[in-house]
């Protein structure tokens, strides 16, 4: 049996954190397969009721950031601040099937990383989110050379090491979970992937277009670093088919 930190960074997410984060140590609190847990709680600049909204738990801890600094920043600072090797990050707006967790554990005895890959029900997503999505997954998984199911899942557990390679390509934005999981299929990590529903959100949605747009330059920085030939390639299409569409 191992232990477990789990981070969970918040921003303005009074609807859904009480109910994720009692869930979350319920699940933990009855796993078999762990031997102690940690749950280290980064609120980002919340302007709501999200903090008095926090379970009381002698598990729990909270970290508060005066100014919002970002996803990434606060998943950041939380895993530097947690004690065990083994890390997980779950967002607290419910979406998430938390109940998968001891499954993921138990792939983690023969995995660096194992990301829950998102299977949307009804209502979860618009369809202009589900599109960028696979373009994203498209792109990442022709970058690394390999199929990857869901590049910014936001439900994974990791070990330390993955997060401490990744760490000096880490934004602060969003672009935390594409960017280990490009560092993990980069570097050689066994990355495992478990089927888990993703429900509707609770609280008003953070996720912008402008996003996409970071999401994609990532992927391409990363491109360029690891695998530049790729990112020629890919240029040369791209310019072939603007090519083509104005002449």
């Amino acid at each position: 049996m191992e232990n477990l930190s789990y981070v969970v960074p918040v921003c303005n997410e009074e609807a859904g954190i009480k109910i994720t984060i009692d869930a979350l140590i319920s699940v933990l609190g009855t796993a078999q397969n762990i031997n102690d847990f940690e749950v280290i709680i980064v609120d980002d600049g919340s302007t709501d009721q999200t903090k008095d909204n926090i379970p009381r738990d002698e598990k729990i801890s909270v970290i508060t950031n005066q100014k919002t600094l970002g996803y990434g920043a606060s998943l950041k600072k939380g895993i530097l601040a947690s004690q065990y090797n083994m890390i997980g990050i779950v967002d607290a707006d419910g979406t998430y099937e938390l109940q998968r967790i001891p499954e993921m554990l138990e792939m983690m005895s023969r995995a660096d990383m194992v990301v829950g890959k998102r299977l949307f029900l009804k209502g979860a997503t618009g369809f202009t989110k589900q599109l960028g999505r696979k373009l994203l997954n498209i792109t990442a998984s022709y970058i690394a050379g390999c199929l990857i199911p869901d590049t910014n899942s936001g439900f994974r557990l990791f070990r330390r090491n993955v997060f401490d390679e990744a760490l000096p390509f880490i934004p602060s934005g969003f672009s935390f979970t594409t960017t280990i999981t490009l560092i993990a299929f980069f570097t050689s990590k066994a990355v495992r992937y478990v089927p888990v529903r993703y429900s509707r959100r609770m609280g008003e949605a953070k996720i912008r277009l402008v996003n996409f747009f970071t999401y994609v330059r990532v992927l391409l920085l990363l491109g360029w670093r690891f695998k530049p030939l790729k990112i020629i390639i890919l240029g040369l299409i791209v310019f072939g088919i603007l090519y083509y569409i104005v002449h």
